[in-house]
């Protein structure tokens, strides 16, 4: 009985590849993360810099009108 508690005891602290497959998955889980974080940041300032463009032209537009 003893040996077997001793093997299951040995496999858990050695390294397995699902161990070693999340240490590589993090990081570049992490990369992907901040990529996302960018490119939502970048479509923000974009959605943005469009309307205020839009207000600034529809505002040129209606003083040129009166």
């Amino acid at each position: 009985m003893s040996t077997t508690s001793d093997a299951n005891i040995d496999r858990s602290k050695g390294p397995s590849s699902s161990s070693s497959s999340t240490a590589i998955t993090k990081p570049i889980s992490e990369f992907w993360r901040r990529c996302m974080t960018a490119v939502q940041q970048q479509r923000a300032r974009c959605y943005i810099l469009r309307r205020c463009l839009s207000m600034l032209l529809c505002w040129h537009a209606h003083r040129l009108r009166d």
